[in-house]
């Protein structure tokens, strides 16, 4: 399976050295999501990050930083995910100044996947298995997720409160894959790597 880590939204002590660990042990694509840091802040975490792993990082944010290091993608964030003349420039002025550069952003719930026109490469689909969340894996619910995700233009992934216990309802979904946080980013060394593996494998 594939598998996305994303960072912790707020500063996290040695956060860069876990990414630098992580890629070393297989991981292909982080997302540097901190929606409160400055261009600066964000450089210098892309500066923590081992040159050579540089282009697995999608950046959520400070875009032209993609750029500058030649990272993997950008995460468009809400309100430059519509297909709008304006969005749409902002991409092709990106994607003229890096032709490898990838697209990728998040949808709340199946409607808004369903209609969505832009053409990422790839998406997440959030609050998947949180508490509370409104997706139903049961027969009928898995079949519609089913379909959508097979009609979907982009991949799509899952997000959002995954435990090794829902590996088989997102291949069963036909999820491109998993995006994981805390339990890469914040638990115990070894057992991120553990984690990580258990992912990769299956």
């Amino acid at each position: 399976m594939e598998v996305l880590a994303i960072t912790s939204s707020t500063h996290l002590a040695n956060e860069a050295d876990r990414c630098n660990l992580l890629f070393d042990n297989g991981l292909k694509t982080l997302h540097l999501r901190k929606p409160k840091f400055s261009p600066e802040e964000m450089e210098g975490f892309i500066h923590d990050i081992s040159k050579q792993f540089r282009n697995r990082i999608v950046i959520h944010g400070h875009y032209d930083l993609a750029v500058k290091f030649k990272l993997k993608g950008v995460h468009m964030r809400r309100k430059h995910r519509s297909d709008t003349f304006r969005n749409n420039l902002k991409r092709w002025k990106l994607k003229f100044r890096n032709r490898k550069l990838i697209f990728s952003a998040t949808f709340q719930s199946l409607q808004s996947l369903k209609e969505n026109k832009v053409g990422y490469d790839y998406v997440l689909l959030n609050n998947v298995f949180n508490e509370g969340s409104k997706f139903n894996f049961e027969d009928s619910g898995l079949k519609l997720i089913h379909t959508i995700i097979e009609t979907s233009n982009p991949l799509v992934y899952a997000i959002g409160g995954i435990e090794r216990s829902d590996i088989d309802v997102i291949k069963n979904a036909r999820f491109a894959g998993a995006g994981l946080s805390s339990s890469l980013i914040r638990s115990e060394q070894s057992a991120a790597i553990k984690e990580l593996q258990v992912f990769l494998g299956a």
